[in-house]
């Protein structure tokens, strides 16, 4: 493979892993006695993987070869069509559900592709021999991680899987969604290196930072419904006579949560000048006009609310004086 094909190796296993992530892990949750003396209360964990199939992964995430052509490949798919192993999903997701509905819901987890990486990175860790090759394949797992970290904002993440400085002086949110494991139940053969050298491990090894921003960009927003955060639009008029503040044909980006709607119309004001810009619906998504309408619909008065603070804050910007923040 050259680098090119490389590249889009890694976005589509990257993309079968976030896709398949329920069926990987779902099984993995078992609800277990408390381990520590006089606690009666079961407890759900998330177990490791068998080693045998956290080699396989780790072939799958590594190799040189095509996706498809791999034994893992084969082995989940053939998985999702097995009516048992969909029951031990359908149970582990219920379990899950169950944890979750009795913690607080900032803490509530899920299952994601996050979790997969981590535990391959752990496997791959506790290998013993071929320590260059080691360190190269831990390389590689990183890209998957900086792809997982990606956010609906103007932060880069450079961190993979551990968090490095940059990103935590920051302020960026740590990744959530991590379930605690139970104690190791399966450790790595001491004579098991796992998959050699190749040249996707040596390529993606010897390039930090792999793929762009624009790269982790679309696949994040092939899976989520949001506006992206360097989407940005021009003050002109709106022609619908709503305010009489004169555009000033600045640019400036668009903020879901400033938005407002008016018989179907999409507005937003500029915070430069304060008039009052209208909004094309291609630069919005289902989701984010749903919110916007239900925002409103709580507010049966916004609409007007927001011309008078437009005059207010044009006044107030021509007067040189600070309006607070609404």
């Amino acid at each position: 493979m050259n680098k090119e094909e490389i590249k889009k190796e890694l976005i589509k296993r990257y993309r079968y892993i976030y896709e398949n992530a329920i069926y990987i892990l779902a099984p993995l949750i078992k609800e277990i006695d408390n381990p520590y003396v006089g606690i009666n209360k079961k407890v759900i964990y998330l177990h490791d993987l068998p080693s045998d199939i956290a080699y396989l992964l780790e072939e799958f995430l590594l190799t040189d070869k095509l996706m498809e052509e791999t034994t893992y490949y084969d082995f989940i798919e053939e998985k999702k069509r097995d009516s048992e192993y969909l029951i031990s999903v359908k149970e582990g997701l219920s379990l899950l559900d169950k944890k979750n509905r009795e913690t607080f819901p900032s803490l509530r987890e899920e299952l994601t592709a996050f979790n997969v990486f981590q535990m391959i990175r752990k496997y791959i860790s506790d290998q013993c021999c071929d320590l260059e090759n080691k360190e190269k394949k831990l390389l590689v797992l990183d890209e998957y991680f900086r792809i997982s970290r990606y956010s609906n904002d103007s932060n880069v993440w450079l961190s993979g899987a551990e968090l490095e400085v940059s990103d935590i002086n920051r302020g960026i949110k740590i990744q959530s969604g991590i379930i605690k494991r139970n104690i190791d139940v399966y450790k790595r053969n001491r004579l098991d290196n796992g998959i050699g050298i190749n040249n996707f491990i040596d390529i993606i090894s010897n390039n930090k930072f792999f793929l762009s921003e624009e790269e982790k960009a679309q696949i994040y927003f092939s899976y989520h419904d949001e506006i992206p955060w360097y989407s940005v639009i021009s003050c002109e008029d709106n022609n619908d006579n709503i305010d009489n503040i004169l555009p000033c044909h600045s640019t400036f980006y668009i903020v879901e949560n400033q938005i407002f709607v008016n018989n179907d119309n999409y507005y937003m004001l500029c915070p430069n000048c304060g008039h009052i810009v209208k909004i094309k619906k291609e630069l919005l998504t289902k989701s984010s006009m749903t919110k916007i309408q239900e925002r409103s619909q709580e507010d049966k008065d916004l609409f007007r609310k927001m011309i008078l603070y437009s005059e207010l804050f044009n006044l107030d910007k021509k007067n040189g004086f600070k309006i607070l923040k609404k």
